[in-house]
C-alpha cells in the first residue's frame, strides 16, 4: 500500500490534472499578463527588458509534431539558476514548462492563443501576416551567395520593418489607437507581435540551421529521396521518373521469374490456377526434387521469416506510415514532411509538387508494403534454406 501511494504521488507530480476547460477570460488574461519587465542588473542585464513569464494553469499554444498550433495548459514550470545569483532572465537562468503532454518547452516555442488575440485586436493583423508572407516569398530566392538567398536574407528584420510601416500608416490609425491602448498594455502588444511573427521566426530558424531545424544533419540527408525533392520543389522530373521506372521493373521481373515454380503461368492461361497449392506451400515448402529433410528445414526457415515480418516488419511499416503522412516524429525531416502535409491539406501546392507528393507518399508506403508481399511470395517459392535467409 505504501509503494502504491508513492507511485500515485509520483504520477500526480509528473502528470497533474487539468484545471478545467479554457475560457475566453483565461485566454485574454494570459495575453495581458504574460510579459513582465525584467529589472536591470549592472553586470549582466544593464538595460531593463520584457520577458515572457507564463504561470502554471495558463493556456498557451505550442507547435505539435504534425506542425499544427494547438492550445494546451501549462502543467508545471521549471526554473534553473546555474550561477545562483537569483536573477531571472539572464543567460545563466533557464525556464522551461511542461505543456500538455510535452515536457521542457521553452518560452520561444510557445505563443498566446489566436482566439484570445482575435477577440482583442480583430482579424486585421492576420490579414497583414498573409501580406507579409507574400512579400517575403517574392523577395527571397534560392541562389547561393546572393544577398536575397534564403539563408542570407534577414527575414525577421524585413518583416519587422513591414510591421512598423503598416502599424504607423495613417490609414491604419484606428488599429494603432487600439494597439496603444493602456488597457492592452505592453504585454498585450508583445503577445500579438510574437504570435504574428512566429512563421517568420520558424523560417529564420530553418535558414540559420538551428539545432531543431538543421537540414544539413546526417539524419536529414539519409532520409531525403528523389521523390521528396520533387514533392517540395515541384521541379526536376527526370531522375524521379527514371527511379520510379526502375523500382517498378525490378519487382515485376522477380514475380515473373518465380511464377513458373508451380507452372502457374500455364494454369493461368488455362484458367485453372491452383490456389490450394499456394496455401499448402504457405504451411510447408513442397518440391518433388528435394529431400524431405531439406524441405523441412526450408519450411522452418519460411516460418521464421513470416514470424519476423509479423513481429517486426508490420509494426515498423505502421510507424513509417504515420511518419510519411506527417502526423508524428520529432526530427527536422519529419517536421518538414508534416509541413508538406499541411500544404497538401489546404490544396496550396502546384501541379508538380502535387505529383511529387503523390509519388513520395505511394513509394514510401504502398510500394514498401508491396515489396514485403513479394518477398513473402518469393519465400514460399524457394526450397533452398540459404536462399531463404
Amino acid at each position: 500500500v505504501k509503494l502504491r501511494n508513492q507511485m500515485i504521488n509520483i504520477l500526480d507530480d509528473e502528470y497533474p490534472e487539468s484545471s478545467g476547460q479554457p475560457t475566453m477570460n483565461k485566454l485574454v488574461n494570459v495575453i495581458l499578463t504574460s510579459y513582465e519587465l525584467q529589472k536591470p542588473d549592472k553586470e549582466k542585464n544593464p538595460e531593463a527588458k520584457w520577458v515572457a513569464k507564463y504561470k502554471v494553469g495558463d493556456w498557451v499554444e505550442i507547435l505539435d509534431h504534425d506542425m499544427e498550433w494547438r492550445l494546451h495548459e501549462i502543467k508545471q514550470k521549471h526554473e534553473e539558476d546555474f550561477d545562483g545569483d537569483g536573477i531571472a532572465g539572464d543567460e545563466d537562468f533557464e525556464t522551461s514548462y511542461d505543456v500538455g503532454s510535452e515536457k521542457g518547452i521553452s518560452n520561444e516555442k510557445m505563443r498566446c492563443s489566436e482566439a484570445g488575440l482575435k477577440l482583442l485586436f480583430g482579424v486585421r493583423p492576420w490579414v497583414w501576416q498573409q501580406y507579409a508572407l507574400l512579400k517575403v516569398e517574392t523577395k527571397i530566392r534560392f541562389q547561393q551567395d546572393h544577398r536575397d538567398d534564403f539563408c542570407n536574407f534577414d527575414i525577421m528584420g524585413y518583416t519587422e520593418e513591414l510591421w512598423d510601416l503598416w502599424l504607423n500608416n495613417p490609414d491604419n490609425f484606428d488599429f494603432k489607437k487600439l494597439y496603444d491602448n493602456t488597457l492592452i498594455g505592453e504585454s498585450g502588444r508583445r503577445s500579438l507581435k510574437t504570435h504574428i511573427l512566429k512563421p517568420f521566426e520558424l523560417m529564420t530558424a530553418l535558414a540559420k540551421g538551428d539545432p531543431d531545424w538543421d537540414v544539413t544533419c546526417e539524419e536529414m540527408r539519409s532520409e531525403l529521396g528523389v521523390f521528396t525533392y520533387l514533392s517540395f520543389l515541384g521541379d526536376g522530373f527526370i531522375f524521379p521518373f527514371v527511379v520510379f521506372g526502375l523500382q517498378l521493373a525490378i519487382p515485376m521481373i522477380l514475380v515473373y521469374t518465380n511464377w513458373d515454380y508451380f507452372s502457374w503461368k500455364q494454369d493461368w492461361e488455362k484458367g485453372e490456377v491452383k490456389w490450394d497449392v499456394f496455401f499448402e506451400k504457405a504451411r510447408c515448402i513442397l518440391s518433388p526434387l528435394e529431400k524431405t529433410e531439406n524441405l523441412q528445414l526450408a519450411s522452418l526457415m519460411a516460418l521464421v521469416v513470416q514470424v519476423l515480418y509479423l513481429v517486426q516488419v508490420t509494426p515498423d511499416t505502421i510507424t513509417n506510415f504515420y511518419l510519411q503522412v506527417g502526423n508524428a516524429g520529432r526530427n527536422v525531416f519529419q517536421k518538414l514532411k508534416s509541413f508538406r502535409m499541411r500544404i497538401r491539406d489546404k490544396k496550396h501546392d502546384r501541379m508538380g509538387q502535387n505529383v511529387g507528393y503523390t509519388l513520395d507518399l505511394v513509394m514510401n508506403t504502398l510500394y514498401v508494403c508491396v515489396l514485403y508481399m513479394i518477398n513473402i511470395f518469393n519465400v514460399l517459392q524457394n526450397e533452398d534454406t540459404f536462399e531463404l535467409l
